[in-house]
């Protein structure tokens, strides 16, 4: 019965400790900062934690998602605050910066064709294809797999006119957009593509273009890769819409093997007329699928679509094609650290944070000046600012006035040994945590980043970090117990079995 009761017993403690090992508040190697919103004065809050080290670098991608989100047609503006809050004894100074062309989109993914609508009697899409997948095995300039929803569209612009005669955008069939290829082919052309070099480079009039010497789109003249993606020939007035004069029937659609394309790739607006007759009006759409043009296109959202400034100052948005350069404020100027904005650079300099203290950047600005080959398609970067400590020694006081946090306290290397179970055993001298009374009581619990906060990436310039001292001492103390119940029965056993 003794032996029942023990082993019930020790069971019971060993269940317990892994439950309260379990449920031990753990916390993840954090990035030394937490964040937070303010949305009576649209801010987002970065608070530089009290644990954090040497150095920290917020990611700020939610603040570019935040200005991403605001922008719907060419010309528009976005702005959002950020505030830096320094809750720590030491005094920070900007460092430095990062853009990166990946936040929310997952650009590794796999070549896949979208493949046709399911919906039962609708056949046809009424908007682009929003699975994930690429188009083509194409990489775009940072070494990326292009994902459907950055493709752009295929533009009814002037070289593609030219193709089969016309003078009218809307004089343009779906099917000749479709069957483009084709009809190249029919002229000795491999690619659109290369049809599109030879027009510039016959064309283009202008030395000061230099179009003879390119040899591929990306060495045009940035006006003429803006009318290959959907302006025409004047600023930003052309159209991404095939616009052919008449409507097409949802069953002419779905039974014509030409049109076979357009359900995979195109969409357009259905109706259903008052006798349940259903058709696609126009105007009509399709992705591209040239790979070169969907890199150009990849390329020319951040060379010359999306601009961007820490102040709010600075930003020269074209209004014609002729106007793009490289020496604005471009989100491609950020990922490759170009001269033109080493003023903006210069606002961040400005930035120091004295312990306690804050500092707003309140017009953070992205605005947008895209062609019509953008239209319903999804951009995306992201940016981070890297804060150094001027100061020297630990990130907190020794002997602090407030609250330690509680990740900062060491976790014990080795349980206290239990001496054999002849008599109650009792320390004779402390064990090495410090007594509970010690233990600090975080008073400020919204500083804890929680494991699952994108924000808590690991530093590498941390090591990780344990959960509460309090719960430590006491899943210690409750291991302990085990141990010693456990040679107890040991010694029991032993003395029965000599008995």
């Amino acid at each position: 019965m003794k032996k029942r009761i023990l082993h019930g017993l020790l069971a019971a403690v060993l269940g317990f400790s892994l439950v309260a090992g379990g449920a031990t508040a753990v916390l993840a190697a954090s990035g030394g900062y937490i964040r937070t919103y303010d949305t009576a004065e649209n801010t987002i809050v970065y608070t530089i934690s009290p644990n954090a080290g040497d150095r920290v670098t917020i990611n700020c991608n939610d603040a570019a998602n935040s200005l991403m989100a605001q922008l719907t047609v060419p010309g528009q503006a976005a702005q959002v605050g950020i505030r830096f809050v320094n809750n720590t004894s030491r005094t920070y100074v900007f460092e430095d910066y990062a853009f990166t062309t990946e936040n929310d989109i997952d650009r590794d993914v796999p070549v896949r064709s979208p493949g046709l609508p399911t919906t039962p009697g609708y056949t046809i899409r009424t908007q682009p294809p929003q699975q994930e997948g690429a188009l083509t095995d194409q990489l775009g300039f940072d070494g990326n797999r292009i994902p459907y929803t950055m493709t752009v569209l295929r533009s009814v612009t002037t070289p593609l006119k030219a193709v089969y005669g016309m003078e009218d955008s809307a004089d343009v069939s779906v099917l000749q957009v479709l069957h483009l290829e084709d009809r190249l082919a029919e002229l000795g052309y491999d690619s659109y593509s290369d049809y599109l070099l030879d027009y510039y480079k016959d064309t283009c009039t202008d030395p000061a273009h230099h179009c003879g010497e390119a040899t591929n789109l990306f060495g045009l003249h940035p006006s003429h890769q803006c009318e290959i993606l959907g302006s025409n020939t004047s600023g930003y007035t052309g159209q991404s819409e095939i616009r052919q004069p008449r409507t097409i029937t949802i069953s002419e659609l779905q039974s014509n093997p030409d049109y076979y394309d357009f359900r995979v790739l195109g969409w357009g607006t259905r109706v259903t007329g008052p006798t349940g007759e259903r058709w696609v009006e126009q105007d009509y759409e399709i992705l591209e699928t040239d790979p070169e043009i969907i890199a150009l296109g990849y390329r020319y959202l951040y060379a010359y679509g999306l601009f961007f400034s820490f102040d709010g100052t600075g930003i020269n948005l074209p209004t014609s094609a002729d106007q793009l350069t490289l020496d604005n404020l471009e989100i491609w100027s950020y990922l490759n650290r170009l001269d033109s904005v080493q003023e903006q650079v210069g606002v961040l300099k400005n930035i120091v944070l004295q312990p306690g203290e804050s500092f707003t950047l309140p017009n953070v600005t992205l605005e947008v000046q895209l062609p019509n080959s953008y239209d319903m398609r999804a951009m995306d970067f992201g940016f981070s600012l890297t804060f150094k400590s001027t100061d020297d020694g630990p990130g907190v006081d020794p002997e602090p006035s407030t609250p330690v946090h509680p990740n900062q306290t060491p976790t014990p290397t080795e349980p206290v040994e239990s001496p054999v179970p002849t008599e109650s055993p009792i320390p004779t001298e402390p064990v090495e945590s410090p007594a509970p009374t010690e233990t600090p009581i975080p008073t400020e619990p919204v500083e804890t980043p929680t494991p699952t906060d994108p924000d808590t990436s690991p530093d590498p310039d941390q090591p990780p970090k344990t959960g509460d001292d309090g719960k430590l001492i006491l899943w210690g103390s409750i291991l302990g117990a085990a141990v010693f119940l456990l040679v107890l029965i040991l010694y029991k056993f032993r003395r029965d079995k000599e008995s």
